[in-house]
């Protein structure tokens, strides 16, 4: 995750999608490593991909409602 994060910070968006699709594979589940992707998705104008993140995080963990907004 941390590695994702430093990614994002210095704008390597490709790269920090390459390690949270990795992160995802082992925890399909993890609701922050589905948001990063997203905002990196989004980023990179995947608008599709980056909306299905969003809405598979938030159906994941609703109470997480602020992370989204």
């Amino acid at each position: 995750m941390n590695l994702a994060l430093s990614q994002i910070k210095m704008n390597n968006f490709e790269n920090a999608i390459d390690v949270l699709n990795t992160l995802l594979y082992y925890e399909p589940t993890n609701v922050k490593a589905l948001y990063l992707r997203g905002k990196s998705l989004h980023a990179i104008r995947e608008y599709e991909l980056a909306l299905q993140d969003f809405k598979d995080a938030r159906n994941l963990k609703p109470s997480e409602s602020g992370l989204f907004n």
